[in-house]
């Protein structure tokens, strides 16, 4: 999850659980958290509209404790009940 602090490096929609690709051609990229489809990543429209990151995006490739434990606090084992 994202802190929401704006680091000046857009997040990749395409690692996102929430993000989809439409069927329309005009509108193809979509994010299921928002509810809404785009000509361009989310969160990039997320980004022009109020200048930080998306608050929803959900890293798709950590799906484990132990991976979100890696990735959140940077290899110390965190024992903690989910």
């Amino acid at each position: 999850m994202n802190s929401g602090v704006d680091t000046g490096i857009s997040l990749d929609c395409r690692l996102c659980t929430h993000y989809v690709v439409t069927w329309d051609p005009r509108w193809p990229h979509g994010c299921t958290a928002m509810g809404f489809r785009s000509q361009v990543l989310p969160s990039v429209e997320v980004r022009m509209a109020d200048g930080t990151d998306c608050l929803s995006f959900s890293d798709k490739r950590i799906n484990t404790k132990e991976e979100l434990n890696r990735a959140l606090f940077r290899g110390r084992h965190i024992d903690r009940e989910c």
